[in-house]
This record gives C-alpha cells, structure tokens and sequence, in this order.
C-alpha cells in the first residue's frame, strides 16, 4: 500500500498521442507501456477532476496505473489499482 502525504508530490507525464509510446518486440513486455486507453482516461480525469474529486475509484485492469494515478491527483478520495 502506498499512502502519499499532502507534503508528497507526484507528477504524471503523458504522451500527447498514442503513437509516441516507443515499443518493440524485443523492448519491454506491453504490461509496462501505458496504454492509450488509459492514456486518454488520465487526460479526461485531470481536464475533469469534478468527476472523481472526494470519490473512491477503482483501476481494474490497470496495467501501470496511469488512470488510477492520475485519478489521485486530481483529488479522488481512494484509488485501488487493480491487475491481473
């Protein structure tokens, strides 16, 4: 479990599309990219954060959690993150 303090902070850098995520057979295994789905998801959250704001939310299927994280900063009360 990982519990971030006010006094942390946490930052999340997106690609601006999906193409720009570099990936090649003989690179990383694709659990380790962040997919464009939850790309778009963590943009719409932090452009949109009255939708979570104070909520709990659960990633399911999250890969590297790159919605889940962003679901935290945009001010989301619980964030579990959820994977196979």
């Amino acid at each position: 479990e990982l519990t971030l303090s006010p006094a942390h902070q946490l930052s999340l850098a997106l690609p601006k599309d999906w193409r720009d995520i570099p990936y090649a057979r003989d690179g990383p295994p694709l659990w380790a990219a962040a997919w464009p789905s939850g790309t778009a998801t963590a943009l719409h959250l932090l452009e949109h954060p009255e939708l979570i704001a104070g909520k709990r939310v659960c990633d399911v299927g999250c890969g590297v959690g790159t919605a889940g994280i962003a679901a935290g900063l945009a001010g989301a009360r619980e964030v579990i993150l959820a994977d196979r």
